[in-house]
């Protein structure tokens, strides 16, 4: 062969090894770039503790795994409301999401099982119901029944109800209110056990249900209806403290089994994390904002004798007691 074809030969040789070379880097992946992206949903705002937990998820995992895996947090419904979302993570067309334990509750019936109301005496009480026992037969049963993993326990405090300018605080004021409530059994079995009229509505269309007279009044933490700024026109905040609102920090359990064993125990450690932050703030937030909506907002702020309220919903546990297999949970949480 002569020295021209030899040339020849070995400049092909260079470059086919040039091309693998390529090839072969392009397959590493760079640090710090995201190999894996979960999307994280929730229907609050960008300013609640909910996101800002979401957020502090998401760092915490992007620190824990050198920046292979990503959360991108979605607020403000973007992805659908609360029933929405939680479909979504079954058919793992959403990865993540923070859902509501009533709104859980209409897909496995002991998500539940802390929106009973008047079970949950103050927060104390409640995480220790969902840090313990309790809480993991719960998580077992969800997982199970829809394929959506809870992570963690977040909560945006306990329930009061919102109205225009009429106080809610007997038997009588319920009869014939129209309260919005959300997607949950347990809620509208409430409601009705009060004498009200119940009505299931998205929780983004509180607001303008409020304000055009499709209902009467509102309920949900005062936190929550501070961050969809419901008291520019309800201006009156009774004190009921009917419900504690126990939510679950959630993944796809298809998403879930994308990750590695080291990137599974990085978002479960971050999630710990993060939900841990946001019940504090919750606590802190509930005494604080009513304070400031008092002080601040206008809103009048109502006590309410709560024995004859607990009296009257009392036939709602036997009820749900029915669709978890017995009073066995309910009564562990009375003992607790």
């Amino acid at each position: 062969m002569n020295i021209s074809g030899m040339k020849t030969r070995m400049d092909a040789v260079v470059r086919s090894i040039a091309c693998c070379v390529a090839v072969l880097a392009a397959s590493v992946p760079a640090p710090g770039l995201a190999q894996k992206t979960l999307r994280f949903a929730h229907i609050f705002s960008a300013e609640h503790s909910i996101h800002k937990a979401a957020e502090m998820l998401a760092a915490g995992v992007k620190q824990r795994t050198a920046g292979q895996v990503e959360i991108r947090v979605l607020p403000n419904a973007q992805l659908g409301n609360e029933r929405q979302i939680m479909e979504g993570l079954m058919f793992g067309t959403i990865d993540m999401g923070n859902v509501t334990g009533n709104v859980v509750q209409g897909f496995e019936a002991s998500g539940g099982l802390t929106a009973l109301p008047y079970l949950i005496r103050d927060f104390n009480h409640a995480f220790k119901v969902e840090d313990g026992d309790i809480g993991k037969e719960v998580e077992r049963r969800i997982l199970a029944k829809t394929s959506v993993r809870p992570i963690g326990y977040t909560t945006a405090g306990i329930r009061v109800i919102a109205t225009a300018s009429k106080p809610i605080t007997t038997l009588a004021d319920f009869k014939g209110l129209k309260i919005r409530v959300p997607e949950s059994p347990v809620m509208v079995a409430t409601f009705k056990a009060l004498g009200a009229n119940p009505t299931p509505i998205p929780w983004g269309e509180l607001y303008t249900s409020l304000q055009t007279r499709v209902v009467d009044a509102g309920e949900a933490p005062p936190a929550a209806l501070n961050d969809i700024k419901i008291w520019e026109i309800a201006k009156v905040m009774s004190l009921t403290n009917h419900v504690y609102t126990g939510q679950y920090m959630l993944i796809s359990e298809k998403s879930f089994q994308r990750l590695t064993e080291k990137e599974r125990t990085a978002l479960l450690e971050a999630g710990r994390e993060a939900t841990v932050w946001q019940r504090g703030v919750s606590v802190k937030d509930q005494s604080t904002m009513i304070e400031h909506l008092q002080k601040n907002a206008g809103v009048k702020v109502v006590a309410v004798d709560t024995a004859p309220l607990q009296k009257a919903v009392a036939p709602v546990y036997q009820d749900y007691a029915k669709t978890i297999g017995g009073m066995k949970l309910i009564d562990a949480v009375i003992k607790m």
